[in-house]
């Protein structure tokens, strides 16, 4: 809620509500798809007990599903938050989309740090979480603070906050795989396959996004339906298609982990 109060304080208070109904919005992936899957990887993970070497392809494995579930969403709203959201609102939230977008990006910064959370909880290490928290939090608001008291659009203000949450998060995430795992591999590996899914969705939506642009649509609202879902479609397709492609071994272990471990 802080964000909320700075933003009400130092911008219009008539863009609060699109502010904050991009920012619900960018909120449901990490709300709907990362916490709903928490439970029974935790779950699973308490099987392992003290066998280190399989709590570490567990986490790998948890890691790369969580992040590419909950994660691509966000990135799906990073490039077509601005028809999403006048798509089910309607023309009166353009200003929101145009926020989602930014916002999408903090999005993908909670889902890691959703992520890091289950670590941290199955590791029972809840202390230093505690004051890992109270350190990165200021350091996620320090900067859109400054952008906001300065007089600085709110665009800045929201691009500023969600790209930190987002380094801020990784960073956590990654520097406590090393620890926990006593390696840098883990983290290297998991860092790749998130950097190779953000980019290659973002590559395959910008273009194809661009393509039906220039298709010069009257953009009725069926119109603006077939074109969020096709360039969905192919945001989806490509990345697994490359992770599939640059991954084969980490997806056999998915395809086996799941073959011979997961109870349906």
């Amino acid at each position: 809620s802080v964000d909320k109060l700075i933003f009400g304080k130092f911008f219009s208070i008539d863009s609060l509500g699109q502010y904050t109904k991009a920012f619900q919005l960018a909120a449901m992936p990490d709300a709907n798809f990362r916490m709903t899957l928490s439970t029974p990887a935790l779950a699973h993970l308490a099987r392992f007990d003290q066998k280190r070497r399989m709590i570490m392809i567990a986490y790998k494995i948890m890691c790369n599903v969580m992040l590419f579930i909950a994660g691509l969403p966000c990135v799906i709203l990073i490039v077509l938050g601005d028809w999403i959201l006048p798509w089910l609102m309607g023309n009166q939230w353009i200003k929101a989309g145009v926020y989602a977008q930014l916002l999408g990006v903090w999005g993908l910064g909670k889902v890691v740090h959703g992520v890091t959370v289950t670590l941290y909880l199955n590791e029972m290490r809840t202390r230093i979480w505690i004051k890992i928290t109270c350190l990165a939090l200021p350091l996620v608001f320090t900067t859109p603070l400054i952008f906001a008291w300065y007089g600085c659009n709110p665009f800045y203000f929201i691009a500023a906050l969600s790209a930190g949450n987002l380094i801020i998060w990784m960073a956590v995430l990654m520097v406590s795989l090393y620890v926990f795992s006593g390696s840098n591999q883990l983290p290297r590996q998991i860092g790749y396959s998130l950097f190779l899914s953000i980019t290659t969705a973002l590559f395959v939506g910008f273009i194809a996004k661009n393509a039906v642009l220039e298709l010069k649509l009257k953009q009725s609202y069926i119109e603006v339906t077939i074109s969020i879902l096709i360039v969905t479609i192919l945001m989806l397709f490509f990345v697994v298609f490359v992770q599939c492609l640059f991954n084969r071994r980490q997806s056999l272990e998915v395809y086996r982990f799941i073959r011979e471990r997961v109870i349906f």
